[in-house]
């Protein structure tokens, strides 16, 4: 009896082993496409997270403001013209959106993910400023806050997924 391997056995399980290998580095790109995808995504909720905390918790605002002038809280501004990033601020004036000289840090999605598309309340709208305002946090959808939803829809091309807040907050 023979306890060695054949010739004709070796290469049967080489040839098995290259088919395999060759199957999972054909699919490897599509992977990652998608991986960076949800991962765009659940950075954008983690930093949406992030402006909301950030306008309950006690940091301070560093806006330099005129006397009698109010400022409060945290936002999140996307627009469609620069759909690679997206920028945190500190609204440091009294209008519920985003003035330029009010960014904290500036965002970016990873590579080959945009910022599809942004929608308030079902209607297409080309930025998107999500203002969370002490103490609560309320918070202002383009400047309104009554009653809305905002989705975002980032894309990498052959997907899409979704990030959406309501206007208690709520994000998904």
């Amino acid at each position: 009896m023979n306890k060695g391997i054949t010739l004709v056995e070796l290469l049967v399980s080489i040839s098995v082993m290259v088919v395999v290998s060759a199957a999972l580095l054909v699919n490897w790109h599509p992977a990652q496409d998608s991986f960076a995808l949800r991962r765009s995504a659940a950075n954008l909720s983690a930093d949406l997270k992030k402006a909301q905390q950030s306008s309950i918790s006690t940091k301070e605002f560093n806006c330099s403001s005129s006397p009698g002038e109010e400022y409060d809280g945290f936002g999140i501004y996307l627009t469609t013209n620069t759909p690679a990033s997206y920028q945190m601020y500190e609204n440091c004036s009294v209008d519920y959106v985003w003035d330029s000289g009010e960014e904290i840090e500036v965002f970016s999605l990873e590579d080959g993910v945009e910022i599809n598309s942004l929608e308030v309340s079902g209607i297409p709208v080309a930025t998107l400023d999500l203002l969370f305002i002490p103490p609560n946090p309320d918070i202002y959808i383009n400047s309104d806050k009554t009653g809305e939803e905002a989705i975002i829809e980032l894309s990498n091309g052959s997907s899409t997924t979704t990030v959406k807040i309501n206007n208690s907050g709520k994000i998904e």
